[in-house]
């Protein structure tokens, strides 16, 4: 009896490890869309910082969900709770690594391989350089849950602006002051005043007017 008793609460404690273990990729919690409820099967997210997370949604970067949720818990309760979400879709060209490997079924072997691809222009693109790598069945998963989409230069926030690469404070500001953008040669011709040849096509090819 005394040995049935030591062995259950032997499993009893595995299981409330393994509960406590991140969600594997497949199954991490979307934040932008996830109910209450679901919120709240998250380890370490109880109702009042599942009421938080709601608040402040939608969430376009790991770092703004930092930021919030920063006001309520600590470092490592962040990171623990990080383990265990998902943001949704992402843009391809402008999600930072971590955030893609947050994505599901992507992690961070994957993320590496879509960073180092960048700037795709097409579904096309995305399947020829990162086919070499990845089954038909990985790469449709990837188009699933992401976007290739480009940034409006006439309509962006400075945030979205500086998520371009090569964009920072100074040259997003200098975008928002030539605005409106008509064409992408008067776009050519304002921010040319600033950036080489080279910068100006890299931001280009992130960038759409609209």
């Amino acid at each position: 009896m005394k040995k049935f008793i030591v062995l259950a609460l032997v499993v009893l404690g595995m299981g409330v490890a393994f509960a406590e273990a991140p969600l594997t990729a497949d199954n991490r919690i979307n934040i932008n869309t996830a109910s209450m409820d679901e919120l709240m099967t998250i380890p370490g997210v109880g109702d009042k910082i599942a009421s938080e997370i709601e608040d402040y949604r939608p969430y376009v970067s790991l770092e703004q969900f930092e930021t919030e949720l920063g006001k309520y818990l600590d470092a490592a309760s962040l990171k623990d709770i990080e383990a265990n979400i998902t943001l949704g879709l992402a843009n391809l060209n402008t999600a930072t690594e971590a955030e893609l490997a947050a994505l599901p079924g992507i992690g961070p072997k994957i993320a590496a391989e879509i960073e180092e691809y960048r700037p795709y222009t097409s579904s096309k693109q995305l399947e020829g350089e990162l086919g070499k790598y990845f089954d038909a069945e990985t790469i449709a998963n990837i188009e699933a849950i992401s976007t290739i989409g480009l940034v409006d230069l006439n309509s962006a926030s400075k945030e979205e602006l500086m998520s371009i690469p090569g964009v920072g404070d100074k040259i997003a500001s200098e975008i928002e002051d030539y605005r409106p953008y008509t064409s992408i040669l008067q776009f050519r011709e304002e921010l040319g005043k600033y950036l080489d040849a080279d910068a100006l096509h890299m931001v280009e090819l992130f960038v759409t007017l609209n």
